[in-house]
């Protein structure tokens, strides 16, 4: 499952990198290229599907993604005006040089 969450990594730093403009296409080529083989690490690990108790195993990892992100989207709708509210995340105001010590 850590691979995934290389994956998942790789495709919000392509995320991030798109909405923070100017985007370089250097970086946004390296980054589409890890999230093709990170991908395609993953479709030849787990494709065919193993028999016996590995398969198992592999449907137990996706029912606990599944269980995690059905909790986030459950926390982000039903908390969104107490996410919009935190200041955990709003700028910290600038320090006047004149009384910078």
């Amino acid at each position: 499952m850590i691979i995934l969450a290389y994956l998942l990594t790789l495709v919000a730093a392509v995320v991030w990198t798109v909405r923070h403009r100017p985007v370089r296409p250097v970086r946004l080529v390296v980054l589409v290229v890890g999230v093709v083989l990170v991908g395609y690490v993953i479709k030849t690990t787990v494709w065919p599907l193993p028999a016996g108790a590995a398969r198992l195993y592999l449907y137990a990892a996706a029912a606990t993604l599944l269980a995690g992100l059905l909790i986030v989207v459950a926390l982000a709708r039903f908390a969104r005006h107490r996410l919009a509210a935190a200041d955990l995340f709003a700028p910290e105001p600038a320090a006047d040089p004149r009384t910078a010590e």
